[in-house]
C-alpha cells in the first residue's frame, strides 16, 4: 500500500456574514422575481457562510519605523516604567486557511490575511 502524505488537522468553524439594505426600484424588481404577491419598497438581505478552516500562524510587525526603533532599543536596554507606558505598537496579521467545501489537498483552498492593530 502506498504511503500517504495526509496529516490530521483539527478544523475550526468560521462565520462570515454580509448584509445589504436595498431600496427603491431595485428592491421591487428583486421581490417581483421571488414573491409576486409581495409589495414593498425596501428589502434587507443577509448572507451567512460558515466554512471550516484552520489558523496557520500569526505574524506581527512594528507599525512604522519609530516603533521598529523602540522595539530594537527595548530589546537591548531595559527602560522600566517608560517601556510600560509606551509599548511598541504592532500590526498583526492572522494567517488562516479556509476550506469552503471539505476537500482533498489537491483541490482549491483559500488563504486570507486579517490585519489587526494593537
Amino acid at each position: 500500500m502506498p504511503e500517504s502524505n495526509l496529516k490530521e488537522v483539527i478544523l475550526q468553524r468560521f462565520k462570515f456574514s454580509i448584509g445589504a439594505y436595498i431600496t427603491g426600484n431595485m428592491a421591487k424588481n428583486v421581490i417581483a422575481d421571488v414573491l409576486e404577491e409581495f409589495d414593498t419598497d425596501s428589502l434587507v438581505l443577509k448572507l451567512i457562510h460558515k466554512p471550516f478552516g484552520e489558523i496557520l500562524d500569526t505574524i506581527q510587525y512594528p507599525q512604522n519605523w519609530k516603533e521598529s526603533v523602540k522595539e530594537a532599543l527595548y530589546k537591548r536596554f531595559k527602560f522600566g516604567t517608560f517601556q510600560k507606558k509606551h509599548p511598541v505598537q504592532y500590526t498583526i496579521y492572522n494567517v488562516n486557511v479556509y476550506y469552503p467545501e471539505i476537500s482533498l489537498p489537491n483541490e482549491k483552498h483559500v488563504i486570507t490575511f486579517k490585519e489587526e492593530t494593537l
